[in-house]
Parts: C-alpha cells; sequence; structure tokens
C-alpha cells in the first residue's frame, strides 16, 4: 500500500514540476521570444502535463462518491480555494502595476481554472458513477470535439471543463491498483525497459515540434491549453484550414497523451523518492503557491530576457529554475496543513461532508 502510494505521489511531483516549468517557457511562446527551441519544448510540455494532471485528479476522485455517500466537502473546497487564489493573484497583479479585469466566473484564463474544473468534475461523480465507462467516455470525447466547433466563452472555464473531461473520466474508471500491476507486467523491475519510452517520445516530441513553422507551433499550442474553440485557435494562430481538421488534431491529440502517458508511467519509479514523492504530496500547495512567483517573474520579462548564449543554455536553465521552484515550494508543510485545516472546517460547515445520494 504505502509502496503504490508513493508511486502516485512521485507522479504528481513529476506532473507538478511539469507545470511550474510549464509556466516558465509559456513567455516562449510568443513568437516576439524568437527562441524557437524554448518554443517547442513549451509545446511539447503542454501537450501532456494538464491532461495527465487532470487524470491523476479523476484517478483519486472515487472517494467522494460511494454507497450512495457523497462528500460535498470536496468540490466546495475546490471552489473555494480557486475563489482564493484568483482573488490574491490579482491583487498582486495589481501591486505589481498591471491593468487588472477581474472576473471571478470566467477567471481571465488564469492559472486556477484547474482548481474550478477539478470542483465541477467531482460535482459530476455521482452521475458517472451511473453511466457505462465505455459509454460516457465516448460521450465525452465526441462532445469535447463537437465544443470545439462552438465560438465560446470561458464562463466558469467550461472551455476546459469540457476538452479534458474525457482525461479525467480515463481516471475516474481505472484503478490505481490496475495501473501499478500493468506497470509490473509490461516493464517489470528494469528500469532502462522502463525509462526507454519517455526518452524516445520526448526526444519524438522536441522533435516534432522543432520542425513545425511558428504558426503551426502557435495553433498547437493554443489547441493543447485547451481554453479557445477551434476558431480562436486559428485566428491566433494566422492558419487556415478546415474546423474539422482542427476536431482531429484533438481527436489525435487524446490518442498521443495516451501513449505518453504509459511512457511517463512506466519511466516514474515505484518506491519513496524523497523530494520527488513529498513534491507530489504537495502538489496542491505547489501549485497555489507558484503563481506568485510566475506573475513576479512576468512583470519583469524574465524568460523572455533570459540570454545565455543560445536558446537551448537559456530555455535549459528555465527549466532548472522550474524545478527548483517546484522543490523548494513543497518543502514547508505549513500551507499544506492549512489547506487540510480548511477543507476540514468546511466538512463541519455542511453538515460532516457528506450526503446521502440514491
Amino acid at each position: 500500500m504505502r509502496e503504490r502510494l508513493s508511486y502516485f505521489d512521485n507522479v504528481k511531483g513529476v506532473l507538478i514540476a511539469l507545470v511550474v516549468v510549464g509556466h516558465l517557457l509559456e513567455p516562449l511562446t510568443k513568437t516576439s521570444s524568437g527562441n524557437l527551441f524554448g518554443f517547442a519544448l513549451a509545446d511539447a510540455i503542454y501537450l501532456f502535463h494538464m491532461p495527465l494532471f487532470v487524470f491523476v485528479t479523476g484517478l483519486f476522485s472515487k472517494s467522494v462518491f460511494r454507497n450512495g455517500i457523497y462528500r460535498s466537502e470536496v468540490p466546495i473546497y475546490y471552489f473555494v480555494v480557486c475563489f482564493m487564489l484568483y482573488g490574491a493573484l490579482m491583487i498582486e497583479k495589481m501591486l505589481l502595476g498591471a491593468d487588472v479585469d477581474v472576473n471571478f466566473l470566467t477567471l481571465n484564463g488564469r492559472i486556477p481554472w484547474y482548481l474550478m474544473a477539478a470542483g465541477f468534475y467531482v460535482v459530476s461523480v455521482p452521475l458517472f458513477s451511473r453511466i457505462r465507462p465505455s459509454l460516457a467516455l465516448s460521450g465525452s470525447v465526441v462532445i469535447a470535439l463537437l465544443a470545439g466547433l462552438v465560438e465560446g466563452t470561458n464562463m466558469l472555464s467550461a472551455t476546459r471543463v469540457i476538452s479534458f473531461l474525457p482525461y479525467f473520466l480515463a481516471g475516474y474508471y481505472l484503478k490505481p491498483q490496475w495501473i501499478t500491476d500493468q506497470k509490473k507486467r509490461w516493464f517489470g523491475g528494469s528500469r532502462v525497459i522502463a525509462v526507454a519510452p519517455i526518452v524516445l517520445v520526448a526526444i519524438a516530441d522536441v522533435a516534432f515540434f522543432s520542425v513545425c513553422d511558428v504558426e503551426q507551433k502557435t495553433f498547437l499550442f493554443k489547441m493543447f491549453y485547451g481554453k479557445l474553440s477551434y476558431g480562436e485557435a486559428l485566428s491566433a494562430s494566422g492558419l487556415n484550414i478546415s474546423l474539422w481538421l482542427c476536431a482531429v488534431v484533438r481527436l489525435v491529440h487524446y490518442g498521443v497523451v495516451g501513449i505518453v502517458g504509459v511512457a511517463l508511467f512506466a519511466a516514474i519509479p515505484t518506491g519513496f523518492v524523497p523530494i520527488l514523492t513529498k513534491a507530489g504530496e504537495r502538489s496542491l500547495q505547489v501549485y497555489i503557491l507558484h503563481p506568485f512567483i510566475y506573475y513576479y517573474l512576468n512583470s519583469i520579462h524574465f524568460s523572455k530576457s533570459l540570454m545565455l548564449g543560445s536558446d537551448i543554455v537559456s530555455t535549459l536553465v528555465l527549466v532548472l529554475l522550474g524545478v527548483a521552484i517546484a522543490v523548494v515550494l513543497s518543502l514547508p508543510a505549513a500551507p499544506q496543513r492549512w489547506l487540510d485545516s480548511l477543507k476540514s472546517a468546511i466538512g463541519k460547515v455542511v453538515g460532516g461532508g457528506v450526503s446521502s445520494i440514491r
């Protein structure tokens, strides 16, 4: 049991580090940055890091609803933390001298969107527990593909909630034990065999995005981001292709995320790894704290202005900085204890945090 928990904490540790690294690389996705290697690496990371984060969220959402008992404090907790974080970040942006358009319903596409999406996902758990997995998964894919055709709104992060829903359901309908069993079955105890897939996939990802032109890189980044409709992604990138071809791109994206996910889960160590496992245990803490550093670095144009002789060296420095930030932010346990206390307090307010649903 402890080994299995350490393994999934390791998974979360890797993913939260990629979240921080991805945000540091995001300014390089602006065409004015000129760092095409950094742009390619950001595309490669955004291809899978949030989809797999949502997948893991689904994997551990089964306890929200069991035996007709629903833990109503969980979605409330996500929404409360979401709006608190958004408000605090908007205050920081104002203090940094930025023009701020505050909108708690859309979150302006900001980082807290994941918390809002997680809240809606766990609200829907009782519904999905009653639907056949094959029907729910296929239906969510069809809805996500069609939703991209609608020139939409980011009201309540609906665009992202819908486009990432298949990943949540894939995690929700799988059992953690099945994943660890398959890891042992397919890759055994060989570290070389386990690490090889992710190395090959990583090389293939960066190589693919490196040969794309700027318009194609921008289009794919916007598609992976999940915030925009197909038309909006095309407009932002300057490409002129069919909207239905965009739907095909999204469908292919789902398949590629599955391949990358298998490779990444195979490569991640199973046992307790102090720094990595702790980062995973406190991944929500890191997620909540890192935007304050990210917004400050953006205010001084740190990522764009980092010039260390070559694009590759500058990008690798940003990667190392992102990993270091994730590690440092996972060290103090006080924020995580505060978050746990908040969830407990919400549970008491809503009457023990459980309700009967039949």
